[in-house]
């Protein structure tokens, strides 16, 4: 393709949403409704800012590359034509790439559509290594190991999708060759997901005795830790036994006093959860910020090098990354008591 030929299909142009189909391997399968709503009402009143990516996959009928949620948003506010950019592509990894990387910044995927998503990429055989693979989605190579290996995990395990890819990459750190019944005490709520990697770390030293009570919750981790300097069989049973006994009574006080307090003592069990949700979110999204600007940082030393073709997607995600950090401005505006 020329240099002419590759300028044109970047060419902002509007076309009939009956005329574009969605892309079937779209990354992203659950859309919330409410936000696409808001989405729609947005686009109405003030157009839309960035356009969509299409392919033209037989004569005037095209195939969404990036962009379906501001497609359905257009179809939801009865926009008939919608602005896109015509992409030619010499293969469909390389679209996959694409559609991945914009979901991926716009923090619109769940675990387990990031893990399927990469798990397809990597099947294509186009990467000889999960680094090749990780450097063309902008991502470290730990991070594509890790959801590969979640993946494996949640296949084997049936594990819900609730369940965070993280939780499930703490879980494949430990010997555990059984992770369901780990699995089932997260699901019921009995152990937290800030909890799983540490739980991990002591199963895998621990002897079956303290890694079965450890896992029906029979005891805490931290009674778990002192009870593996017990080298005696008989000892340590003995006093699991009596950390069992000790539980139930204490969950029967606690249920007398639940019940008496229940609405604040349920309203202080959640919000620990969401902080500590919050703090491992902080964390990964300080990570990814440094990584994303160190990669803007070297795109931009290179532009003098770059063709104008290679110019307009670095803008164009250039543009994208700062809409985000606005967006995110934005909503922050609004809480003060932080402040």
């Amino acid at each position: 393709m020329t240099m002419q030929q590759q300028t044109q299909t970047q060419e902002i142009i509007e076309i009939d949403t009956d005329k574009i189909s969605t892309n079937p391997s779209q990354p992203r399968k659950e859309f919330d409704k409410k936000k696409l709503k808001e989405l729609a009402d947005s686009i109405a009143e003030n157009g839309l800012i960035n356009p969509i990516q299409v392919k033209e996959i037989e004569p005037e009928h095209y195939e969404i590359v990036c962009g379906e949620r501001r497609f359905r948003a257009h179809k939801i506010a009865n926009i008939k034509k919608i602005k896109a950019i015509v992409k030619e592509y010499d293969d469909d990894s390389q679209q996959m790439i694409e559609s991945l990387i914009e979901n991926l910044h716009r923090s619109n995927l769940n675990s387990v559509e990031k893990e399927n998503y990469v798990y397809k990429l990597w099947e294509t055989g186009k990467y000889s290594s999960k680094i090749d693979l990780a450097k063309s989605l902008g991502k470290s190579s730990s991070y594509i190991s890790g959801l590969l290996q979640a993946k494996e995990i949640r296949d084997d395990t049936h594990a819900s999708p609730s369940i965070p890819s993280r939780v499930l990459i703490d879980m494949s750190k430990s010997k555990l060759s059984d992770k369901n019944k780990m699995l089932k005490q997260l699901e019921k709520g009995k152990i937290h997901s800030s909890e799983i990697r540490e739980i991990s770390n002591t199963i895998t030293k621990s002897p079956d005795d303290v890694k079965d009570a450890l896992l029906e919750n029979k005891i805490t981790v931290k009674q778990a830790k002192n009870i593996l300097n017990i080298h005696d069989k008989k000892t340590r049973s003995k006093i699991i036994k009596a950390h069992k006994e000790i539980k139930s009574i204490d969950n029967n006080i606690e249920k007398d006093v639940v019940a008496k307090i229940k609405p604040s003592k349920a309203k202080l069990i959640k919000s620990k959860e969401l902080i500590n949700d919050f703090r491992y979110d902080a964390t990964e999204s300080q990570k990814a910020m440094q990584t994303t600007i160190k990669s803007l940082l070297k795109c931009v030393q290179l532009m003098p090098v770059m063709d104008d073709n290679q110019i307009k997607q670095l803008k164009h995600y250039y543009s994208l990354f700062m809409n985000n950090l606005i967006h995110g401005s934005e909503l922050l505006e609004n809480i003060s008591d932080l402040q």
